[in-house]
C-alpha cells in the first residue's frame, strides 16, 4: 500500500504541510519548572519530525501567567521562553516538518497550588474532575486576556512557528464560553450564540493583528462534549462555520468530549481505531478550510481511508506518535511490519501527565529519552533493544 493519499502536501493558510500526518498536541511534562522548552523537549518533537510527521503540535502553552496547570507547563506569557522555543522549533525544521503551537488558557481544568490564583471559568461551573469551584472571570480580566493571547503569538512567530493552534476544545477556558452548558453571563461575551463565540473570534483578530496574518491559525474545537447539555455535532458544525466565515481560521482540528466524559479525550483499548471520526462528518460538510480529525488512530491504514474518502483532510496521530515516532517514515518504506501500536493502556502517558512528572510509555521506552540515546548512538553506533551499548568506555 502507497498511502498516495497521506503524502500528498497540503496548505493551511500561508503553511505549507508536506503530508498529512500530523503530531497532536498532548501534555508531555518535558518542559522546565519555569516554562521554559528543554533539551528533552526538543529532541522528543524533533524525533517525531524525523520520524516524517508532517505538522508538529506542540503541547498546549500557557498564554496567561495566572492560567498554568502544571507544574512542567511550556509558557509564552513572558519573552524569556522564545529562544527555546526556537531551538525546538529549529530541531522540527532541520527534518522537514511544520511547527503549530497550541495557545491555551486551562480555565477550570488550571492548577491553583501551582499558580497561586484561583481557577477561572465563563461562569462558576466547576469541572467534573476538581473539586474547587472556578470564579467567572470578569470582563475587564477577558479583555487583558485576548491581549495576552496576541502577545504569546507574537512570540511563537519570533520563536519560528508556522502557526498558531487556539484551545477551544474539553471544557478549558475558551470552550467554556462556547458551550451553553458552562456559559450562563448575562455581559457581551453570553447568552446568545454570537455572544459565545465573541471570546475565541477576539482572539483570533488579535493574534492576526500582532503578527501581522503571517501565522496560520488553527482552531482545536470538539466534535461534541458528550454531555447532557452540552455541544452536540449539529452545535459543532455552527461553531465550525463560524470560525470560518466570521473568524477567518485557516483549519480546524476535531477533537470531543469534555473531563466530564473524558474516556473519549483519552481513547482506552476498549475505543475503536479512529472511533471519533464520525465527529467530522458534519464539520467537513459545513466548512471548506482543511479539517484534522483525531481520536485513537493507530495505524495508516485507515488514515488513508479518511484521506482518500474526503472525510478528513489531515490526521493527527497523538498517543500513537507517543508510541511509535517513525509512523510516516514505516508507512512510506513500507514498513508496516516494524509499527509499534498504541496499545491504549493508559499507564505511562495519561497518570504521568496529571501528576506532573514526565511521560513514558510501555511500547516505547525511548519515549523522553529521545535527547540520551542519540547522544549514545553518535558515541558508538550500536543501539540494541532500547538500550544503550556504551562499550567504547571500557
Amino acid at each position: 500500500m502507497k498511502f498516495e493519499a497521506m503524502f500528498q502536501p497540503v496548505k493551511i493558510g500561508n503553511m505549507t504541510v508536506p503530508n498529512r500526518f500530523v503530531m497532536s498536541p498532548m501534555g508531555n511534562n518535558f518542559a522546565n519548572t519555569d516554562g521554559k522548552m528543554s533539551e528533552r523537549s526538543a529532541a522528543y518533537y524533533g524525533a517525531r519530525a524525523k520520524g516524517g510527521f508532517g505538522l508538529i503540535t506542540f503541547e498546549a502553552t500557557v498564554v496567561y501567567k495566572e492560567a498554568k496547570g502544571g507544574p512542567r507547563k511550556p509558557c509564552l506569557f513572558s519573552d524569556d521562553t522564545v529562544s527555546n522555543f526556537k531551538e525546538a522549533i529549529l530541531a522540527c525544521h532541520k527534518e522537514g516538518a511544520k511547527v503549530s503551537i497550541q495557545l491555551q488558557h486551562a480555565g477550570p481544568e488550571g492548577n491553583s497550588k501551582v499558580t497561586g490564583y484561583p481557577l477561572k471559568s465563563a461562569s462558576s461551573i466547576p469541572a467534573s474532575v476538581k473539586t474547587e469551584i472556578p470564579k467567572a472571570i470578569s470582563t475587564e480580566e477577558l479583555y487583558r486576556l485576548i491581549e495576552a493571547y496576541g502577545d504569546a503569538a507574537l512570540r511563537a512567530k519570533q520563536a519560528g512557528a508556522d502557526a498558531v493552534e487556539v484551545h477551544c476544545a474539553h471544557g478549558y477556558l475558551v470552550s467554556s464560553f462556547i458551550s451553553e452548558r458552562t456559559n450562563k453571563r448575562q455581559d457581551e461575551f453570553g447568552g446568545c450564540f454570537e455572544n459565545r463565540m465573541r471570546l475565541p473570534k477576539l482572539i483570533i483578530e488579535n493574534i492576526r493583528k500582532k503578527t501581522g496574518g503571517t501565522l496560520a491559525v488553527i482552531c482545536r474545537i470538539n466534535g461534541s462534549d458528550d454531555v447532557v447539555g452540552g455541544q452536540t455535532p449539529q452545535d459543532a458544525a455552527a461553531v465550525a462555520s463560524y470560525l470560518e466565515k466570521e473568524c477567518g481560521v485557516d483549519a480546524l482540528h476535531v477533537s470531543r468530549a469534555v473531563h466530564l466524559h473524558d474516556e473519549y479525550m483519552w481513547g482506552p483499548s476498549v475505543l475503536h481505531e479512529g472511533f471519533s471520526s464520525g465527529c467530522v462528518t458534519e464539520i467537513k460538510q459545513a466548512v471548506k478550510i482543511p479539517v484534522i480529525t483525531v481520536g485513537r488512530y493507530t495505524e495508516p491504514q485507515y488514515a488513508e481511508l479518511m484521506v482518500e474518502e474526503g472525510r478528513a483532510d489531515l490526521i493527527a496521530f497523538g498517543r500513537q506518535s507517543i508510541a511509535d515516532p517513525e509512523l510516516p517514515r514505516k508507512a512510506k518504506d513500507g514498513e508496516l511490519e516494524l509499527l509499534q501500536p498504541c496499545i491504549g493502556c493508559l499507564q505511562g502517558c495519561v497518570p504521568n501527565m496529571f501528576r506532573g512528572e514526565a511521560i513514558t510509555c510501555l511500547v516505547n521506552p525511548l519515549a523522553g529519552r529521545e535527547e540520551k540515546s542519540c547522544r549514545c548512538r553518535r558515541r558508538t553506533g550500536r543501539f540494541i533493544c532500547g538500550i544503550c551499548m556504551c562499550a567504547s568506555r571500557t
